[in-house]
């Protein structure tokens, strides 16, 4: 029994030094434990950080993108009203420029009243001044050739003897629209 004893008592010897290395190796697997678990949450909440930053990066990238795009149209549309205003003045002034050069219509009518006569009519809306008459042959005689004024719709009766192979074709009226304005003429055929 000594020899037990012995093997018990030396294991009871080896047991006692090697207790506190076993806690000493639990505590320290314990701290690698603690140690790789952080570890691993620091991986993942970096990850996380990483993709959140990704996300954010790629949102402003979309943002930025649609910021140009949303510029371009509005330059774009600034453009083309530009150039929609430009045709438009353009085409004003072009309007401005040939009712520049272009007489104005003529407010007169003259119709046959007889074998010797004809209405001069104002069809205007205004009164013409300085109204007088010109013929291409003058005709034998003419009892009235000028007016001071005639209102606008009033019709003068004209009466004119023709001479036998040279009467009058055409007849001239020359007017002014105001006492300073220019005289204008307009010709037309006798009817």
């Amino acid at each position: 029994m000594a020899r037990g004893s012995c093997r018990f008592a030396a294991a009871k010897r080896l047991t006692g030094s090697l207790r506190p290395m076993a806690v000493a190796a639990f505590v320290v697997s314990c701290l690698a434990f603690c140690a790789s678990a952080w570890a691993a949450w620091y991986a993942r909440a970096t990850s996380a950080a990483t993709a959140r930053q990704a996300g954010a990066t790629e949102a402003q990238a979309v943002s930025t993108a649609a910021q140009a795009e949303y510029t371009r149209r509005l330059l774009e549309l600034d453009e083309e009203r530009a150039s929609r205003e430009h045709y438009e003045r353009s085409k004003d002034a072009l309007v401005a420029q040939r009712m520049a050069f272009m007489e104005p219509p003529s407010p007169w009518v003259v119709s046959w009243d007889g074998k010797n006569s004809f209405k001069l009519t104002n069809g205007g809306f205004e009164p013409m001044l300085d109204v007088s008459l010109e013929f291409d042959i003058e005709p034998a005689a003419i009892v009235q050739r000028s007016w001071p004024r005639i209102d606008a719709r009033a019709t003068v009766k004209v009466q004119l003897v023709r001479a036998m192979g040279a009467s009058p074709d055409d007849v001239t009226v020359r007017w002014r629209s105001n006492t300073d304005g220019p005289i204008r003429q307009w010709t037309t055929a006798l009817p």
